[in-house]
């Protein structure tokens, strides 16, 4: 038989896909309604069960014994078929959702990649983790242009109380991209990496006058840092850079 969902080719009595978990229908069934006859000729016993060994009283608490437990048995089996039909069609919404973002990706639209993976649920396993990083890569990124216009920048070159916190997580995405590359471009990320780090070192340059020793020198201090609140830490001390760097180009 050929699997309805993934297409696997499997032995016509298979209980379920060993792939995709979908049930072979036919032997779900079948096993369920032995299930289901077995308790029948339980029940059936219990009432041919001569009277003398056993009263009215007996016979009636036997009988709704066994009619509990084929009520039951027939509610677990409904459950489990729900619960299999759910299954299947959250698998088949998230192959959906992944073939959409490879697509995106493939077209290096990362801020609609970004867009599909926020608005999933379940987003656990290796197949996710490209799209998991194009997302954390593109929410730092945007955190440090999003207040990078040239009126803000002249603005901030007047005023060193307006905070520039948000404008450090550029150093924030090279951090990541350099992380990505470290651990070998994994899931060929490379033409995405090279995208952010371009564009996050190019604001850096044009809007903050660092130089490239600089921006290489600030990142490898934060890459160098362990703790989550430390980072944290040290962008805030990288606000004074970025406001010094303003100030000596007025």
């Amino acid at each position: 038989m050929i699997c309805k969902n993934c297409g696997a080719d499997l032995p016509d009595d298979i209980r379920m896909c060993p792939y995709c978990g979908t049930d072979n229908i036919k032997e779900a069934l079948k096993e369920h309604k032995d299930n289901i006859d077995k308790s029948v000729k339980k029940a059936a016993f219990w009432r041919r069960k001569p009277g003398e060994t056993a009263d009215r009283g007996q016979k009636m608490a036997a009988f709704v014994f066994v009619a509990f437990l084929v009520a039951a048995l027939i509610v677990w089996i409904i459950g489990t078929l729900i619960g299999r039909f759910k299954t299947n069609s959250e698998y088949k919404n998230q192959m959906a959702a992944i073939e959409k973002m490879e697509e995106l990706y493939q077209a290096k639209d990362y801020d609609g990649v970004t867009n599909i993976y926020n608005g999933l649920k379940d987003t656990y396993g290796n197949k996710f983790k490209k799209y998991s990083e194009t997302k954390d890569v593109n929410f730092c990124y945007h955190m440090g242009v999003e207040n990078c216009d040239e009126n803000i920048i002249n603005s901030l070159k007047y005023n060193n109380d307006i905070s520039l916190f948000e404008q450090t997580y550029l150093f924030s995405t090279l951090r990541l991209c350099d992380m990505i590359e470290a651990e070998g471009f994994i899931y060929d990320e490379q033409e995405m990496v090279e995208f952010y780090r371009n564009q996050a070192a190019s604001v850096l340059t044009d809007k903050f006058y660092l130089t490239e020793d600089e921006i290489k020198h600030y990142t490898e201090e934060l890459e160098a840092i362990e703790s989550y609140s430390k980072r944290e830490e040290y962008l805030n001390g990288m606000q004074a850079v970025l406001f010094g760097k303003l100030v000596e180009n007025k």
